[in-house]
């Protein structure tokens, strides 16, 4: 991958995200995005990988350059999406627990209720 269509792939990643980032409620975390070059896993199927940190309500976001290049725009985004959802339901899977359910329930809420707002 040349230089020239890595950092056309990162910007069109970033649009895409900052898409969806604010308005589907998730500015109250901090989400960074980290773009790379080659696998640093095993599964090369993977094309993006969410590390959440719901105690701290952060999380980053690792895609995997190479592996969207032939994906159309809204493959992509569902893409992102999916990683999005990971910090959704973090809380359950760090610590599984009655409250972490509430807590990823409240998140899940949150989410929906700013997808569905009236635009003003």
């Amino acid at each position: 991958m040349t230089d020239k269509e890595y950092a056309k792939q990162r910007n069109r990643i970033k649009k895409i995200a900052d898409t969806l980032i604010k308005p589907l409620g998730f500015s109250w975390f901090t989400i960074t995005l980290e773009y790379k070059r080659r696998f640093d896993y095993n599964d090369t199927d993977i094309m993006a990988k969410c590390h959440a940190q719901p105690d701290y309500m952060m999380a980053t976001i690792e895609f995997f350059v190479p592996s969207i290049v032939e994906l159309s725009d809204e493959e992509l985004k569902h893409v992102i999406l999916h990683e999005l959802c990971h910090l959704l339901v973090a809380p359950i899977f760090h610590n599984p627990s009655k409250q972490t359910f509430e807590q990823s329930t409240e998140l899940v809420t949150r989410a929906l209720e700013t997808a569905t707002m009236e635009k003003k």
